[in-house]
């Protein structure tokens, strides 16, 4: 069987990881191809098709890849693509990479709060809750128009949690279109095989690791450094491993004050291991996030988690089994749930091997491939 890795974006190595999902797809006996816009990923051992243009928008495109079933990433965008590959006949498997709350009139707080919170400056701040208001009060019936569309023409729609899961059941009673819930199944992220089979060191652990994309707004790096000097005095014993793109930009004064905060920059992926293995845990700042596959890196190195409330770390931390989720996003909250986190470790309630032989079994390739190519 050949199957299809469909992506709207540029190929290259991602944090989602579509080269274990070819790898994988390749030992299950099948045949991977991943279908492109441009490939900027080096020595990829298996077939890559670069579409040009609205190219990948007709079924001869998709009729001449012969393929059998096609695992697609596209955020509920492009209906026009999903009709071509529905009209050559092939399987669409829509990973939806998505928190469920994707409707400005169903979800106003999360949508509020991903329009505003990251404003810069009063002029800003006004241009971003006008987009909200239009989204909310005019946009947001062809926005759930898109979305449904693009559900209707899906086979399988497979989501990362089963809180997002309970987020795109609401979106569809809204929309009395509960027919649709028979298509969607839950399937987590996966996270690369360095991960999954390095060694996992026990205690004594003293490490915070933080890292991202710090010049995104996304990551809140604002919130994360107004924390770290309160973190460090509320734990002096420990420090932290700042890692990322922006790290310099965001956090050098704050280095330059104190030798328990060191820079890492951007980091080679095989490096990371070895790195969370002497980490308690991770802590995120974020503002928002799907399934952050970070996290689950470093839960598979026996850390565990601190973060910010959102429906991506508070699927993972799992009540408190996992890790400590802030009550707000605030410095205080944030310095309250790693004081609470820290405790936890330094009580010896939380396990490293037992922490990581669970997510290993839950966020391998083998295992997350095998659902989808089931569905």
């Amino acid at each position: 069987m050949r199957v299809g890795i469909f992506l709207t974006r540029t190929y290259r190595p991602y944090s989602i990881d579509f080269d274990g999902y070819a790898a994988e797809i390749a030992r299950s006996g099948h045949e991977p191809v991943v279908i492109c816009p441009a490939n900027h990923h080096p020595n990829f051992p298996f077939q890559v098709v670069v579409y040009a243009g609205d190219e990948a928008s007709h079924p001869d495109f998709w009729k001449a890849l012969g393929l059998e079933r096609v695992i697609c990433m596209t955020w509920f965008k492009h209906p026009e693509i999903f009709q071509a590959i529905r009209a050559a006949g092939v399987r669409i498997i829509n990973r939806a990479d998505s928190d469920g709350q994707v409707s400005a009139r169903v979800f106003p707080s999360a949508v509020f709060h991903r329009c505003v919170q990251a404003f810069h400056g009063p002029m800003d701040l006004l241009r971003r809750l006008r987009h909200f208001v239009n989204r909310w009060l005019w946009h947001w019936k062809s926005d759930d128009a898109e979305v449904l569309k693009m559900m209707d023409l899906s086979d399988r729609i497979v989501v990362e949690t089963q809180p997002f899961l309970e987020h795109f059941k609401k979106f569809l009673r809204f929309h009395r279109r509960e027919d649709l819930l028979g298509k969607f199944a839950v399937v987590p992220h996966s996270v690369p095989e360095l991960f999954i089979e390095s060694p996992v060191a026990g205690s004594p652990r003293k490490t915070i690791f933080c890292s991202g994309r710090w010049d995104d707004d996304q990551k809140n790096a604002a919130l994360l450094a107004a924390s770290i000097p309160q973190i460090l005095r509320e734990c002096p014993e420990g420090d932290f491993l700042i890692a990322g793109y922006g790290v310099d930009e965001m956090f050098a004064r704050l280095a330059g004050q104190d030798s328990r905060i060191r820079l890492a920059g951007l980091l080679p992926r095989e490096s990371l291991p070895a790195l969370l293995a002497g980490s308690r845990f991770l802590l995120s700042s974020s503002r928002w996030e799907s399934h952050p596959i970070g996290a689950l890196e470093a839960l598979c190195c026996g850390c565990t988690v601190v973060a910010t409330p959102v429906p991506g770390f508070q699927a993972i931390v799992q009540g408190g089994k996992y890790g400590t989720l802030a009550s707000s996003h605030s410095v205080a909250a944030l310095v309250n749930a790693v004081r609470e986190e820290w405790m936890l470790w330094d009580a010896g309630k939380r396990l490293p091997g037992e922490i990581a032989s669970h997510w290993r079994a839950e966020v391998n390739n083998k295992v997350v491939v095998a659902q989808l190519l089931s569905q």
